[in-house]
C-alpha cells in the first residue's frame, strides 16, 4: 500500500475514534475517565486537522493501540451483531466505514488487517 493511501486510512480511523469518544461515554470510567477520553478526542481532532491542512510533518502520534482495538472491535461487532450495540456506535461506524455493510468481507478484512498491522508486535503501555 502506498504511503498516501496509508495516511488516508489512518486519518479516517483517527476521525472515527475521535467522533466515537465524543458521542459515546466511556463505560465505568466516571467523570474523570470521560474527561480524559474527551481530551484524547481533542488531541486526535487536532492531528487530523493538521493532516487535512497539508502539514506533511503531522505525525499521527495521538492514536493509541487501545484506539485501534476499540475501532476494530466495533467494525467486527457492527458487521456481526449490530443489535447488541448502542445506536450511536452503529451509526458512527456505518458512517465512517461503509465497508461494514459490504456484501463481501474482503473490504472489511483489508481495513482490519491494515489497522491491526499498525501496532503489530508492539507492546501496549496504555494500561489496557
Amino acid at each position: 500500500m502506498d504511503e498516501a493511501r496509508g495516511s488516508h486510512l489512518i486519518a479516517r480511523l483517527t476521525r472515527f475514534v475521535a467522533a466515537l469518544y465524543r458521542a459515546v461515554p466511556l463505560e465505568g470510567g466516571g467523570l474523570v475517565g470521560q474527561a480524559a477520553e474527551l481530551a484524547h478526542a481533542a488531541a486526535l481532532d487536532a492531528e487530523v486537522a493538521a493532516w487535512d491542512a497539508g502539514d506533511a510533518s503531522a505525525a499521527m502520534t495521538a492514536l493509541t493501540p487501545r484506539d485501534i482495538r476499540v475501532a476494530c472491535q466495533l467494525l467486527i461487532d457492527v458487521r456481526r451483531q449490530p443489535n447488541s450495540l448502542l445506536p450511536a456506535e452503529v451509526a458512527l461506524t456505518r458512517e465512517h466505514f461503509p465497508e461494514v455493510e459490504a456484501q463481501q468481507l474482503d473490504p472489511l478484512e483489508r481495513l482490519i488487517t491494515f489497522y491491526t498491522g499498525l501496532f503489530d508486535g508492539a507492546e501496549t503501555t496504555d494500561g489496557d
